[in-house]
């Protein structure tokens, strides 16, 4: 992919583009982190019991859980609008960019709504303490009780991981872009203009 055909507009578009995906990423991180170590506790299930109670909804999102969905939610349309334009005015096609980002963004969605957990359980017990996900990477906790049914410790550490991957995977997939383009344009611009290039300079004199 070579960016040296840019326009100066386009250019400032993406400059713009990239300042906001960067406030947006920062977002998710601290938000993200905060709630790794904080959650907030739903006391409706302190009657709850482990496979025999119905699963309620919990109600929605507040504080940091609440911003942590908002830059999810600008995160995902940034994608969608962001990724459209850059296809149509800068690749002039459906780059792998756009696919890579759209699927790295489903999978984030996808994971961000499996581990939504309202309380934790520990030798049988229903906790609706405020301790947040690292409790099940420490073993704290050996269940979650999430809005559609409870979730054994493995695998809520293995969809907590692929939710936080997303965000490493969203730069790793923009770093890699930018690098390929420096490359590209250095490579074309050693091996000089081509004959197609050196006949229609020709033509146009």
């Amino acid at each position: 992919m070579d960016l040296g055909h840019i326009h100066e507009g386009e250019r400032k578009v993406l400059y713009v583009i990239g300042w906001v995906a960067l406030g947006i990423t920062l977002g998710l991180a601290m938000t993200g982190v905060w709630q790794l170590l904080y959650h907030g506790p739903n006391t409706s299930l302190r009657g709850y019991v482990v496979g025999l109670s119905d699963i309620q909804s919990s109600a929605e999102s507040t504080g940091v859980a609440a911003l942590h969905a908002l830059f999810g939610d600008a995160a995902a349309i940034l994608t969608l609008f962001g990724g459209a334009w850059f296809s149509v005015r800068v690749m002039y096609s459906f780059s792998w960019f756009s696919a890579s980002t759209l699927l790295i963004l489903s999978l984030s969605l996808v994971t961000g709504g499996v581990i939504r957990f309202n309380a934790s359980v520990q030798g049988g017990v229903v906790d609706v303490a405020t301790r947040g996900y690292f409790q099940f990477f420490t073993g704290d906790a050996e269940l979650a009780i999430t809005d559609r049914s409870e979730i054994g410790r493995g695998w809520m550490v293995v969809w907590t991981v692929l939710h936080i991957v997303s965000i490493p995977l969203l730069v790793g997939s923009a770093w890699f872009t930018v690098r390929q383009s420096r490359r590209i344009r250095a490579e074309k611009k050693a091996r000089g203009p081509s004959w197609l290039e050196g006949l229609e300079t020709k033509h146009s004199r």
